[in-house]
Order: C-alpha cells, then sequence, then structure tokens
C-alpha cells in the first residue's frame, strides 16, 4: 500500500489513525420522571397489577417493546391504577418516564410526539413544526 491520492481535493491528510469523539448537547441530561404521584390509599387492584408484573416480565425477556392499553370510563381511576403500579416499578425504566394527558380530547401524533421530544430534551427551536415531520 502506498501514498496515492487520486481525485480533486484541496487539502489531503494522511493519518494513520483517527479518533472521533461525539457527545450530545447534553451532558447532564437527567431522564424525565413525569408519572403523576399515585393517591394514597388506592387498594383492591393486586390482580390488576399482577397481570401488569407478568407482562413486565415477559417483556423484559424480549427484545421488541410491549405496549399495554388500559381502558375505562372517565373517573375510573386508570391514571392512579398506572401512576400507582409505575412509582413500584421505576428501575424497570431506567430510561424515563413520559406522561401525556388527553383529558378526554383527541391530541394529534404529532403534538404527542412534540411532547415527547420537549420531554427528552430537545429544545424548542429543533421541534419539528408539522405532524409529518414529527411522526
Amino acid at each position: 500500500m502506498g501514498n496515492e491520492f487520486v481525485g480533486d481535493a484541496r487539502n489531503v491528510v494522511q493519518a494513520g489513525y483517527v479518533a472521533l469523539n461525539v457527545t450530545s448537547g447534553a451532558p447532564d441530561y437527567e431522564p424525565p420522571a413525569e408519572t403523576p404521584a399515585p393517591p394514597e390509599g388506592f387498594v383492591d387492584r393486586t390482580g390488576q397489577w399482577r397481570v401488569l408484573d407478568r407482562l413486565a416480565a415477559e417483556s423484559g425477556r424480549r427484545e421488541s417493546a410491549a405496549f399495554v392499553v388500559v381502558h375505562g370510563l372517565s373517573g375510573a381511576g386508570k391514571t392512579a391504577f398506572v401512576s400507582c403500579w409505575l412509582h413500584r416499578n421505576r428501575e424497570l425504566f431506567p430510561d424515563g418516564q413520559i406522561y401525556v394527558e388527553f383529558n378526554g380530547r383527541a391530541r394529534s401524533g404529532g403534538d404527542v410526539a412534540r411532547h415527547c421530544l420537549r420531554s427528552l430534551g430537545m429544545r424548542e427551536g429543533d421541534l419539528p413544526s408539522s405532524d409529518a415531520e414529527a411522526l
């Protein structure tokens, strides 16, 4: 192997070793912890919590993500139920927990994506402006 250069270039550098150190723009990043505080005295959900425990254990044995949907009437305690479980199991989510409030209204996927990006530390000026870009 010789020292040859073929082509057009203003400057050519020959190096035996090149190291590249790439860092993120947020060295003091703190993972989001947005889960609402669990209510005091929330009881009688042991069976449902066991289902979430089992699903979390199964998910940990896979390389793909798992999704769980908790549904019910307004005021039934969905947020309280999930908040209690998440606070007991924070160590399962070391990258953080993001909470999106819907308050019974529809939100666009792009709006939710921008909320999540904001929660993960993206600066306002860097957020995608349209739903299509966000998704």
